[in-house]
């Protein structure tokens, strides 16, 4: 063992899970993914996957001697553990829950962290103060990286990638890695050992967690230290929200967990946990968090893991039974939805139409679709169907952005070891929407002509009464009609065919619907009226007129009419002409000064013999 340290070697397993705890050993796991949680339990050799939706416990996955750390690749399919008695890591294939072959690292390692480009999966060496990179596509260790840290546990990735983050029990040095080239750049000494550290999404402060509870933020644009501040006692373990606004930390020995706001690295009062807590860490949609306890107070282990309720510190559920000494835990990372979406352009003025129902979430369900219409608007629904008007014609570049129910979108979340949400471009998408001119209104028809409210003042005349005095109101007809606008109007009168006429004015029996025949010409084609009855054609009246007994002319214009109500007789129509005895209509309709030709108003009336 390097340095002469090889007490540590000697150890049984309970024996050497006695001495981590004993010297405040942890790796901080960070939230991921709230599908299943990793758990390693030490003495059982095994990671045993929670349904995190159900709280149950699954089949336990054989894996090395005496796991220890465990993160998991931002897209979810792969878990390492870091096997401290065999000096290995295994990966698992978190589809199937199988244990791949180990792969091969330094003198007991412990503590993992995943790149959040997934590429590189770096392990601390407690026994030889070094860090093995491993590469995650053929799972195979690179040279070690060796370090001025004494014991090293805690590692943390920044969220860009670039810089590693190395602490230890046995001094107070932190290393910083940069991981393009896998060498220390900068030593930071702290006021203790850092046995955790994590890093806010923000990547701008990276929390070192010492064992006496003492938390010191890192200016990871200076790397340079800042001051120190109490989060409890006997600290090990941290885990921040993926909102960055809360970390909490695990007091073993006190049987609790304290949050503190990154803001301003205020304590909050601690959760009571109990079984000697050793990790955490947070489901990705930040509602709970999930606890390790190591001890039940009576000199065996509880092996289980706690929920806890982030909103209100009460546990959910009873503690979850793992066996074997839970140690570490790491969730899987939320995955990013898909977005897709089409547009059912209207004209400007008009609703254009979208629909975002072919977006997609393998790993959940969508929360929420954000609508940015190109034009400066934008609208967050929980449909996918919307509907925005655009006020200009032209061609939009319109988005649609997706969050799935864990609040994964496009961007990537990470705490240092796990991401909470593998955050990606393809829930974000952009189409073009051309919008053409607006429709022109269709110009207004003319409003056509209409003679209505026809009506006779009398509907039977006597033969000699009209042949006696044919221009005499009182004695003849006289109907009354109204004009809707100025109109020339035309009166034609009909006979009933075969009409033999009746004796007198009084009710005939029978039907007088029957077909009626011109009494004279009619100048222009006419249309069927309401009673079918017709004007006819000028030659069919023509034609008519030319047969026996109706060489008299019996119709009349009157041009240039008002609006309004009108009246004719009876005998203006006929002129001075003699009617038969029979059954006659009426018919008068109405051309307006642009030709329009208006209905046809029909009454019906008599001649008596």
């Amino acid at each position: 063992m390097v340095k002469g340290r090889d007490g540590a070697q000697r150890l049984s397993a309970v024996l050497l899970v006695a001495a981590l705890l004993a010297m405040l050993v942890l790796l901080v796991p960070s939230g991921a993914r709230a599908q299943t949680a990793y758990v390693t339990t030490t003495l059982a050799g095994q990671v045993v996957p929670i349904d995190t939706a159900t709280n149950t416990a699954g089949t336990p996955v054989a894996v090395g001697s005496q796991p220890v750390g465990v993160a998991i690749t931002p897209d979810g399919e792969t878990a390492y553990v870091a096997d401290f008695g065999s000096d290995s890591v295994t990966p698992i294939d978190t589809a199937t829950n199988t244990a791949g072959p180990p792969i091969a690292a330094g003198t007991q390692p412990t503590g993992i962290a995943i790149t959040p480009d997934g590429r590189t999966a770096y392990v601390t060496n407690r026994g030889s103060d070094s860090v093995t990179p491993i590469d995650t596509a053929t799972n195979t260790a690179g040279a070690p990286i060796p370090t001025s840290v004494d014991f090293p546990f805690a590692v943390a990735a920044a969220p860009d990638g670039k810089t590693l983050y190395v602490g230890g029990e046995g001094n107070d040095d932190v290393a910083v890695i940069d991981t393009a080239t896998n060498t220390v750049t900068k030593t930071i000494t702290l006021a203790g050992p850092a046995v955790s550290i994590a890093v806010t999404p923000d990547g701008e402060i990276a929390y070192a967690v010492g064992p006496s509870g003492s938390v010191t933020p890192i200016d990871t644009a200076t790397n340079l230290a800042g001051a120190p501040f109490s989060a409890g006692s006997t600290a090990f373990g941290i885990a921040i929200s993926p909102d960055g606004g809360t970390a909490f930390v695990v007091n073993e020995f006190s049987n609790g967990v304290t949050p503190f706001l990154t803001a301003t690295d205020t304590a909050l009062a601690p959760i009571s946990v109990s079984g000697l807590p050793v990790d955490d860490a947070i489901t990705p949609d930040g509602k709970t968090l999930y606890v390790t306890n190591t001890d039940d107070g009576k000199g065996g282990h509880t092996d289980a893991v706690s929920a806890f309720s982030t909103a209100t510190d009460a546990p959910e559920g009873s503690p979850i039974a793992v066996g074997g000494l839970a140690f570490e835990v790491a969730i899987t990372p939320a995955q990013a939805p898909t977005a897709a979406f089409s547009a059912q352009a209207g004209a400007a003025g008009q609703l254009t139409r979208f629909d975002g129902s072919a977006s997609s979430d393998a790993h959940g369900s969508i929360a929420s679709y954000r609508w940015e219409f190109g034009d400066g608007a934008t609208e967050t629904t929980a449909s996918a169907l919307t509907s925005h008007t655009y006020a200009a014609p032209g061609t939009y570049s319109a988005r649609l952005t997706l969050s799935d129910g864990e609040g994964c979108s496009t961007t990537l979340i990470f705490t240092g070891q796990t991401a909470s949400c593998n955050g990606s471009s393809r829930a974000s998408v952009v189409e073009p929407v051309t919008v053409a001119g607006p429709v022109a209104a269709a110009p207004l028809a003319e409003p056509a002509p209409h003679v209505g409210r026809l009506r006779a003042r009398s509907r039977c005349v006597s033969h000699a009464s009209l042949a006696g005095a044919p221009s005499s109101r009182s004695t003849g007809l006289a109907f009354s009609y109204t004009l809707n606008e100025p109109a020339s109007v035309l009166y034609v009168v009909k006979r009933r065919d075969g009409s033999p006429g009746r004796r007198t004015c009084g009710p005939a029996p029978g039907r007088t619907a029957a077909s009626y025949s011109e009494v004279g010409g009619v100048v222009g084609p006419g249309t069927a009226g309401a009673n079918g009855v017709s004007l006819g054609t000028a030659a069919a009246v023509a034609a008519r007129n030319a047969g026996a007994g109706r060489t008299i002319r019996l119709h009349l214009t009157r041009p240039g009419l008002p609006a309004g109500r009108h009246g004719v007789t009876l005998a203006q129509i006929a002129q001075r002409k003699q009617l038969a005895p029979g059954t006659y209509v009426l018919l008068v309709a109405a051309t307006n000064a642009a030709g329009q030709r208006s209905n046809e108003a029909i009454v019906k009336f008599f001649v008596t013999r």
